[in-house]
Order: C-alpha cells, then sequence, then structure tokens
C-alpha cells in the first residue's frame, strides 16, 4: 500500500546511503532494476537480527493468549486501513 512516488523516494534515499543500486533493465529500457548492494546486504541482515531480537522480546512480554488478541487486533486494523485502498 505505497504509492509509487513514496517508494521512489525511498529507493533514492538507499541508493543514496549505497545500499542498493539501479540500472536500466537490459531488454526494456524504462524499467530500473534494483540491487543490493554488499552494504545493502550487510545492512538487511543486520536489520533483520535485530528485528528477531524484538520480537523475541516482545513475545515474552504476553502470555499465549494475549498474543492471539494482539494478533487478532492488529489484524482488524490492517483490515481497516486496506478498505481505504
Amino acid at each position: 500500500m505505497v504509492t509509487p512516488q513514496a517508494m521512489t523516494a525511498v529507493l533514492k534515499t538507499l541508493q543514496a546511503r549505497g545500499l542498493v543500486e539501479r540500472s536500466a533493465h537490459p531488454w526494456h529500457r524504462k524499467v530500473l532494476e534494483t540491487r543490493l548492494t554488499e552494504a545493502g546486504h550487510r545492512a538487511l541482515t543486520a536489520a533483520d537480527t535485530e528485528a528477531v531480537r524484538i520480537e523475541r522480546r516482545l513475545a515474552d512480554e504476553f502470555t499465549a493468549e494475549e498474543q492471539d488478541t494482539l494478533r487478532a487486533l492488529l489484524a482488524r486494523c490492517v483490515q481497516a486501513i486496506q478498505q481505504d485502498h
């Protein structure tokens, strides 16, 4: 649910930080391919590791029943957001 304009801004920022590189597609010249750089791969790995750590810490704070309730509430939030699109 991200607009093309917003994604373009995100990609430009990632490119400026050296995390992605963009180049014209070999056959479709109007299409820009986007690839992670080595720095991008390292950043992704670090972010994934941190996300898992945070998820585990959050899970430890809730009982199984509370986790189910939270998932249901978040699913309702997603449905509400999607209704606008």
